[in-house]
C-alpha cells in the first residue's frame, strides 16, 4: 500500500541534513574521543556533499553505506544494535535507511518494509494514520498546538529461527523530521483549533469502536434478531473514513465554543466593575464550560477594612452577572447552527475558609474548611 508515492498528500524526501547537524552539535562538546570522531566523521562528508542536499535517487546511500551506518550510530548505538529491533525511514514511505542487525534478521527485505502482514489495523486505516501524524506534526510544527496521537503499529513476523509468529509494535521517534512549508499558511480561528482537538479525540473513539465495540455487534445481531435494525441504523450514519457518528459533532463544537467565548468575555468585562466594590481573586477557567472561583477577605489586603457588606455586595454582583450570562447564551441559539441549552450553577460557600497561594501555580488552594 506505501508503494504509490501519490498516495500520500505532501512531498517527503529523504535528507540527512539534520542528523549531521545533530553529530555536530553534539560532539563538538567534546574535547577527547568525541572530537577525533567527529573529525573523521567531517572527513568523509567532504567527499560526499550530495548527504547535505535532499535525496531522491536511493543509490546515493549504497554508494555512501558505511558513513550512513557511521552517522546512524549515533541514533542507534552500536552496543546495542544485537539487541534492539531499529530501522530508520525515508519520511512516511516504507523504504529503509538503516536497519539494525535483529530487525533484519525478522524482516530480509533490503530496501523496504511490506506492511501487508498489520495485525491491528487494515491498509486503509493505517494510510489514514499516516496522513493523521504527519498533520499533527505540521500544528506542532507551524500552528504550536501539541496533538497527541497513539497510532500503534503491530505487525505479525515469523521469526526464522523458531517458525513462530512475533508480533512487533513500533513507536516511530520524528526527531530528525524537519517539516517545511512550500506556500503560505492559512490562519486557524479559534474555532478551527478547537474543532482540531476534538478530531484528535475522535480518533481514539474512532480506534475504540473499530477494535472493541463492532466484533460484538454481529454478535448480538444473531442472538436477538429484534438488534438487527438499531444496528443497521446506526452503521448506516457511521462517517466512512473514520468510522463514528461525526456528521454533527463540528456543529456540537462550534456552538460549545462560542457559548464559552462569549461567557468568558462578559465575565472579564463585568469583572472589572467587581473589582472597584473591593478587591478581590479572580479565577477563571475555561474547559468544556465556563467556571471562576472568588476569594475575598481582610487578610487577602494590607491597607483597606473589610466589611461583610463587601461580601454581600459580590454576592448581589454574582446574580446579576449570572442573569445575564443565561441571557447572552439564550440569545445565541438564533445564530447556532446547533442550538444547545445551557446550565448555570452558583456554588457559595458560607464559611471562613484557610487558604494558600502556590507560586509555581499562580494559583490558591483550599487548606481546610
Amino acid at each position: 500500500m506505501f508503494d504509490n508515492v501519490n498516495d500520500f498528500p505532501f512531498k517527503s524526501v529523504l535528507s540527512f541534513s539534520g542528523l549531521i547537524d545533530f553529530w555536530r552539535q553534539l560532539l563538538s562538546k567534546d574535547d577527547g574521543v568525541g572530537n577525533t570522531i567527529i573529525k573523521a566523521v567531517e572527513k568523509e562528508l567532504e567527499n560526499a556533499p550530495e548527504l547535505f542536499k535532499p535525496i531522491d535517487d536511493l543509490q546515493v546511500l549504497e554508494k555512501n553505506r558505511n558513513l550512513i551506518d557511521m552517522l546512524m550510530g549515533l541514533v542507534f548505538p552500536p552496543a546495542f544494535s544485537d539487541q534492539d529491533y531499529a530501522a530508520a525511514f525515508v519520511p512516511f514511505q516504507n523504504e529503509t535507511v538503516y536497519v539494525s542487525p535483529r530487525f533484519k534478521r525478522l524482516w530480509p527485505s533490503e530496501s523496504c518494509m511490506d506492511f501487508g502482514n498489520l495485525a491491528n489495523l487494515d491498509a486503509e486505516h493505517w494510510a489514514m494514520g499516516r496522513i493523521v501524524k504527519a498533520c499533527s506534526l505540521i500544528l506542532e510544527t507551524f500552528y504550536d498546538m501539541r496533538f497527541p496521537l497513539d497510532f500503534p503499529l503491530i505487525v505479525t513476523i515469523k521469526d526464522p529461527e523458531t517458525h513462530l509468529d512475533r508480533f512487533l509494535n513500533f513507536s516511530f521517534d520524528p526527531r530528525f523530521v524537519e517539516i517545511r512549508k512550500t506556500g503560505k499558511l492559512k490562519p486557524l480561528s479559534p474555532v478551527d483549533r478547537e474543532w482540531i482537538l476534538s478530531a484528535g479525540d475522535e480518533v481514539d473513539k474512532a480506534e475504540f469502536l473499530r477494535k472493541e465495540i463492532e466484533p460484538i455487534l454481529d454478535h448480538l445481531m444473531e442472538a436477538d434478531p429484534g438488534m438487527q435494525e438499531p444496528i443497521e441504523t446506526y452503521r448506516a450514519a457511521l462517517e466512512p473514513s473514520l468510522g463514528v457518528l461525526y456528521r454533527k459533532r463540528k456543529d456540537f463544537e462550534e456552538s460549545i465554543f462560542r457559548i464559552n467565548e462569549a461567557i468568558s468575555v462578559y465575565l472579564d468585562e463585568e469583572e472589572e466593575t467587581a473589582q472597584s466594590f473591593f478587591p478581590h481573586y479572580f479565577e477563571k477557567m475555561k474547559t468544556d464550560g465556563v467556571d471562576y472561583t472568588i476569594y475575598i477577605g481582610a487578610s487577602m489586603v494590607e491597607d483597606l477594612k473589610f466589611d461583610m457588606l463587601y461580601l454581600k455586595n459580590l454576592r448581589l454582583w454574582q446574580l446579576m452577572v449570572m442573569c445575564g450570562v443565561a441571557w447572552r447564551t439564550e440569545d445565541l441559539k438564533a445564530t447556532s447552527k446547533m442550538p444547545l441549552e445551557a446550565a448555570h450553577l452558583i456554588l457559595v460557600q458560607d464559611t471562613p475558609l484557610s487558604i494558600r497561594f502556590r507560586p509555581d501555580e499562580r494559583r490558591f488552594d483550599n487548606v481546610r474548611r
